[in-house]
């Protein structure tokens, strides 16, 4: 077992009751097969119950939560438990907002009338008059974390109720939107952070990339010219255009203390 990832520990021989204590970041894709992997273990040794400390986290992805659902069905099917300890309000929400088919993938065209299609959509049209959050999260300025910026704000999306397409994307937009500040603001340094923050409520979805790097001269009407750019060999400015296409608007504010804001708009399309 790699202790800097997940920690399992004995607390009582009598009872066969274990403590879990994810190590890593909800957000390590390492987490949630190591996770698996050692409670199987476990399981496999004699354990029965389980003590599953939260503490460290702000917020669960979707795959997080099913892995929960596993082990503790699992853990009953053995006649034990899995009992959820020191949740966050972030981690509350996670659940509330969790529904089946964010997770599952179904044949819409063998749904009946009250199917999965219909569920589907019920839980789709909830998620969108209650989705109203504030989130955030940081990552090193490596182009190896850009997958940890993604996530977070695809889930979001998700979460939120937008179409794939559009996640896509938002998707790309993160991507560009962080590179720049890793490879441009930050020269690759990796002992800068890069902040995510996302914040929706019924209207709009707004993700802001923060960073205390180097600015950029933004102009709200410039037009990106591939042409030129292809001929004299540009590489400036492609990011930018990308971004454009990807969202509904974009502001860029520099602040000495605040730090470097671009900030990304996606209108909801009722």
């Amino acid at each position: 077992m790699d202790d800097r990832i997940v920690k399992i520990e004995k607390v009582s021989s009598k009872e066969n009751l274990y403590k879990i204590v994810p190590l890593a970041s909800e957000r390590d894709i390492s987490l949630v097969p190591a996770l698996l992997s050692e409670f199987r273990q476990t399981i496999k040794n004699g354990g029965k119950n389980f003590i599953f400390d939260l503490s460290r986290f702000d917020d669960l992805p979707p795959s997080f939560i099913v892995l929960l659902f596993e082990m503790t069905a699992t853990a009953r099917r053995q006649g034990g438990s899995v009992v959820l300890k020191n949740i966050s309000n972030g981690a509350l929400e996670a659940f509330e907002s969790f529904h089946p088919f964010s997770y599952l993938s179904y044949d819409e065209s063998t749904a009946s009338d009250h199917g999965p299609a219909e569920i589907s959509k019920i839980s789709e049209s909830t998620t969108k008059r209650s989705a109203v959050f504030e989130k955030q999260i940081d990552i090193p300025s490596k182009i190896s974390a850009l997958y940890l910026a993604c996530d977070f704000v695809t889930d979001l999306a998700q979460e939120y109720g937008f179409e794939k397409n559009q996640i896509s994307k938002l998707k790309i937009a993160v991507y560009e939107a962080c590179l720049n500040v890793i490879e441009h603001a930050y020269h690759s340094d990796p002992a800068n952070k890069v902040y995510v923050n996302v914040m929706a409520d019924s209207e709009k979805f707004v993700i802001e990339i923060i960073d205390h790097g180097e600015g950029f001269l933004f102009y709200d009407n410039y037009k990106y010219d591939i042409s030129a750019a292809a001929e004299t060999r540009k590489k400036g400015g492609m990011g930018l255009h990308i971004i454009r296409h990807a969202v509904d608007e974009l502001n860029y504010d520099q602040d000495p203390v605040e730090g470097n804001k671009l900030q990304m708009i996606k209108y909801r399309k009722y």
